[in-house]
């Protein structure tokens, strides 16, 4: 994460968050025995079955930073000395690569991105000078690396390369004014197009979110408003591109720190982030998120979920915020599952305790311990449009378009928490479908016009 997008989180933060009264902690510190008051990655290496932690990481009694350590469920361990910072780690085939903004490891020439395997760091491409990899990401079996450079194995990219044919290249061309260089620091894939955000403002396109469609970039939704905006998170969840950062509901946006795009419109998620005095006033970033047994876990550096205060970290199921007992008090930049166990970075304290930057959750199931932020049908959900649903006790959901039916609506599709496609069906109003093959949960329903383009979208709630 930049300088520039984290400053107005950070400032929010101190001395400014309360922790609830309860019996007992629900996080914990995780135990890492390295000083590691920067950690910007915990990740899961799922060939090593170990969690590994990247960042400022210091070796005691050595010189310089130790930027990963691993932990095999038994013991910790630490490998690599880099000269510079650590952003990101990620397993790739047989290597694990380091990304960051360092010029060497352990002394040799490996910069920007090094691949650790056959016991040796190796390069890894070769990037333009005053590069930083920010992040690097799979998205459906093809890696991705973020930041902030202008070529990649001498191809123009512009903060976002992909690795193709054993080389980086670029996914076409974004000119850039000099000097004015973007900050790209996620990525996702949503409705078949490459969706980038971070800071970035390219003449002519949205601010801070593009998409690729596989022959130009364009804007998204015509992107971020507010000079100050900056895009730190995505996730595709139940449908929809949820999309985090510095988000200001006060410059005209859906929401404030966290958003929905269902590939038409912009909308809010359950009443907005706030900052730490309940309000949309200051900043209330969510800058990570993950998804778990069908719920969307979010981080970043907000106060309240809605109007539940949720020092942190909240959870959302698709209809409702909930929030753990416990309050995290510093900025997550950074969550993980490791052996069914949520760890994330946290600061030098946490509620009955000392901590050492990284925490785990042990205060059991979250749905034990959060509030409910809206009340919801059990049964049927209306869309804020004109579409609704109703699930009948046989199985069967019945559609209905409240209003003079568009003439472009043509099709109804069923969406999974995770996107999928579920059910496609001719669609004609007030017609009924089975569901009786899908499982308990909730689920997205979007009428589509000729084009395949969302017109209305609502969602219903299998028991």
């Amino acid at each position: 994460m930049s300088a520039a997008f984290l400053k107005g989180i950070m400032a929010l933060l101190v001395g400014a968050i309360g922790t609830q009264v309860h019996g007992q902690s629900g996080w914990e510190d995780a135990g890492m025995p390295y000083p590691s008051f920067g950690v910007s990655q915990l990740y899961v290496d799922p060939v090593n079955d170990e969690r590994l932690a990247c960042g400022f990481i210091s070796l005691v009694n050595d010189y310089g930073f130790v930027s990963i350590a691993s932990f095999d469920g038994a013991t910790w361990n630490s490998f690599g000395v880099f000269n510079g910072t650590v952003k990101t780690c990620i397993r790739y085939g047989d290597s694990l690569l380091v990304g960051g903004a360092f010029p060497s490891i352990n002394g040799d020439p490996v910069s920007f991105i090094g691949a650790w395997y056959d016991s040796a760091w190796h390069t890894f491409g070769s990037f333009s000078p005053d590069c930083v990899i920010r992040s690097l990401t799979i998205v459906n079996g093809e890696l991705y690396a973020l930041g902030a450079f202008e070529t990649a194995d001498g191809h123009s990219c512009h903060g976002v390369a992909k690795r193709q044919g054993g080389e980086w290249v670029n996914l076409g061309s974004i000119n850039y004014a000099v000097g004015n260089e973007p900050q790209v620091l996620c990525i996702a894939e949503y409705q078949g197009n490459i969706v980038v955000g971070g800071e970035m403002n390219p003449i002519g396109m949205g601010s801070d979110i593009l998409q690729y469609d596989g022959t130009q970039w364009s804007d998204l939704g015509g992107g971020i408003l507010g000079g100050f905006s900056a895009v730190g998170a995505m996730q595709v969840y139940s449908g929809e591109l949820y999309v985090g950062g510095d988000i200001y509901v006060g410059a005209g946006n859906a929401g404030h720190g966290l958003m929905r795009w269902n590939g038409s419109i912009w909308n809010d998620v359950g009443g907005s982030m706030r900052d730490v005095y309940g309000t949309t006033n200051y900043n209330g970033a969510v800058v990570a998120m993950l998804e778990h047994d069908g719920k969307l876990l979010v981080g970043g550096g907000f106060g309240f979920a809605g109007d539940i205060e949720a020092g942190q970290f909240a959870i959302w199921d698709g209809l409702r915020w909930c929030a753990p007992y416990d309050s995290i008090g510093d900025l997550v930049r950074t969550m993980t599952y490791y052996h069914d166990t949520l760890y994330l970075n946290c600061g030098n304290d946490l509620n009955l305790g000392t901590s050492n930057f990284v925490a785990r959750w042990v205060g059991g199931a979250f749905e034990d311990t959060c509030g409910i932020a809206m009340a919801v049908d059990e049964f049927a959900i209306n869309a804020p449009g004109q579409l609704s649903t109703w699930l009948g006790a046989d199985g069967n959901l019945s559609i209905h378009y409240d209003g003079v039916l568009p003439m472009s609506a043509t099709q109804v599709v069923l969406l999974d928490m995770q996107g999928r496609t579920v059910l496609r069906s001719p669609f004609t109003e007030g017609q009924t479908v089975s569901i009786n093959h899908l499982s308990s949960g909730i689920y997205l329903v979007q009428l589509n016009d000729e084009r395949g383009m969302p017109i209305e979208q609502g969602r219903f709630m299998k028991p």
